[in-house]
């Protein structure tokens, strides 16, 4: 009975980290989102949908981005700039790779970031990010 007992909880924890590693992914893959890029770069207009694909890239960027952020403020700010420097040497690089058409992505909504442009939606998440980055004492310009 204690094994079946282990066998089951063992089944329950895969499950519901499959669960959890898939709802946790939300950011579009770098393949969509070059698609947008492509697409701006064109000239074509883009949909909705594009400018939600790029916002959603863009959030989950810019949420991985801002712990590191921290990290590097509070190492500056205790003077150690030495593992400032460490940290966004590797951590910030490793997200640049992840993440290698956030500069795209921010140029094209840079001069688009407005409700009847992007969407009510996008235009909310992109508010809630600005919210979150000001809480923790840092800008957004978008």
């Amino acid at each position: 009975m204690k094994k079946v007992m282990s066998a089951l909880f063992a089944l329950v924890v895969l499950a519901s980290m499959c669960v959890l590693t898939s709802c946790g992914s939300s950011a579009p893959s770098n393949e969509e989102v070059k698609k947008v890029v492509d697409k701006h770069d064109e000239g074509e207009e883009l949909t909705e949908g594009d400018y939600s694909i790029a916002v959603d890239y863009l959030v989950a960027s810019f949420e991985e981005a801002l712990p590191i952020m921290k990290k590097i403020n509070d190492a500056q700010n205790d003077g150690d700039f030495e593992k400032a420097k460490k940290i966004k040497d590797e951590e910030i690089a490793k997200l640049e790779e992840k993440y290698k058409y956030t500069q795209d992505v921010l140029f094209i909504l840079e001069g688009n970031c407005r409700e009847n442009i992007i969407g009510e939606k996008n235009y909310k998440k992109i508010e809630d990010l600005r919210k979150k980055f000001k809480e923790e004492h840092f800008t957004l310009d978008i």
